[in-house]
């Protein structure tokens, strides 16, 4: 509120400054002003963008405090979009909350993402990531490449690989991101000049929780051709006890499915049996486990008995087979311990994360599913004449090619030619694609 004296004249134009005394942590969603004089008011006027990192997300592989016996990286995730470009001059300041460690020669990844979900994420190239030493909870990261930038208004992913706490902290705290348009020279830390700052970003991190004492995932390497289903045995053991009404929660890659199937799609999320469960296979000393419930890719054991600390649990399971490509860092597999919590603040309860951790997989490569071949045509058996091969299956995902390899053994096909071949795709006995395929019969 402003208060003007003697006035102002009508139709006279006029100019004013106002000191902002504390600025908003982030450009605000309806970033307007509006400005109003007597029974007078103008219309919206759009706000200035802050310099802020936009629209900061964070995501973390392992939430397990760090286990000292069987040390395992942590992959953190920051997605962020920058109001001000930073260059081949400038870098990106990271702080993580306190017991978070980062290597010196820190692993970085940072992607463009693309609007286009036909058009896949483009690397930012050289990226470098450099921490101190010994390892704190800092890292800087600079772009090496001259033609590689952070430009205003884009989105990026950034990932970095970081050790978690030691312990279970109190709170989660928070993970800061600051850009600058130049970085210190060399190697040595020394803090950058303030006035060089672009953006500032704070999210908060994940909460840490205990780790299990071990959590091993098989898959069975012993699978016919044929198989549309894949086993996979689980063992895990807790250093802490299972409470009556504790549930453990094992989430699969995406593209795994546990539950049988339903008849409405409706129900898909719906908790149900599971295609196969075997408890404790080959060896009944091990702990029992109740039957689970599946919902696609998780499977849910809730505990209607103690549990003392140390005691070891084995299953076997069926899943459908996995129906997508993931790369290594996707074929995860996660496991948590579940509690209700009451307290007087929350006297209905809340779930809580007392314990967790992961298992790294060999991605699984997806099958086409009801794959046949036959041959048709009226001389399909015939010597000496031109023959159709049809080949028939169901692709588990979407693609954008297929490829079809043919092997022939010349002993036994010594007067067959393949020096010229024609295909075509077909879907409900319409032509999709018409192919030519050249052989020099070799």
């Amino acid at each position: 509120l402003m208060e003007l004296t003697p006035g102002l004249r009508r139709g006279k134009r006029y100019a004013f400054s106002l000191r902002i005394s504390r600025q908003p942590a982030a450009t605000p969603t309806r970033n307007e002003w509006r400005l109003a004089y007597g029974t007078e008011a103008s219309q919206a006027i759009t706000g200035y963008p802050l310099w802020a990192m936009q629209d900061l997300t964070l995501s973390m592989l392992l939430t397990n405090r760090l286990n000292e016996a069987a040390v395992v990286e942590n992959i953190v995730e920051l997605v962020f979009t920058p109001t001000n470009t930073v260059t081949v001059t400038g870098m990106v300041l990271l702080v993580g909350p306190s017991g978070y460690k980062i290597r010196i020669d820190c692993d970085v990844e940072i992607f463009q993402l693309s609007s286009d979900i036909t058009v896949a994420d483009a690397v930012v190239p050289g990226a470098l990531c450099t921490g101190e030493q010994p390892p704190t909870n800092r890292a800087r990261i600079r772009l090496q490449s001259e033609t590689a930038v952070l430009a205003s208004g884009v989105r990026y992913r950034m990932s970095l690989k970081v050790r978690n706490p030691n312990y279970v902290p109190p709170s989660a705290g928070y993970w800061f991101i600051r850009s600058y348009s130049d970085a210190p020279a060399g190697i040595a830390w020394t803090e950058p000049d303030q006035e060089t700052l672009l953006d500032t970003g704070k999210v908060a991190s994940l909460p840490i929780s205990e780790f299990f004492t071990y959590f091993i995932v098989r898959v069975s390497n012993q699978v016919s051709p044929l198989e549309t289903v894949l086993p996979i045995e689980f063992d895990f053991e807790l250093p802490l006890d299972i409470a009556n009404g504790d549930r453990v929660s094992i989430l699969g890659p995406p593209g795994y499915d546990f539950a049988r199937p339903v008849i409405d799609a409706s129900l898909e999320f719906e908790f149900r049996q599971c295609l196969s469960f075997v408890d404790r296979p080959g060896s009944s000393s091990l702990a029992e486990l109740p039957v689970p419930l599946c919902a696609g890719r998780e499977i849910r054991f809730t505990f209607r008995r103690a549990h003392a600390p140390g005691e070891q649990f084995r299953f076997r399971i069926l899943t459908d087979w996995p129906h997508k490509t993931l790369l290594d860092v996707q074929s995860v597999v996660k496991v948590v311990l579940i509690r209700r919590h009451d307290s007087v603040l929350d006297p209905l309860g809340s779930d809580v994360a007392v314990a967790t951790s992961v298992a790294f997989l060999a991605p699984v490569v997806p099958r086409l599913r009801d794959f046949g071949l036959s041959r048709i045509g009226p001389r399909a058996e015939a010597i000496a004449s031109m023959g159709n091969v049809m080949i028939t299956f169901k692709a588990s995902q979407d693609a954008q090619a297929l490829v079809v390899t043919t092997r022939v053994d010349m002993v036994l096909f010594k007067h067959a030619s393949f020096a010229s071949t024609s295909a075509e795709v077909t879907v409900r006995e319409q032509v999709l694609k018409e192919l030519q395929t050249i052989h020099d019969g070799s």
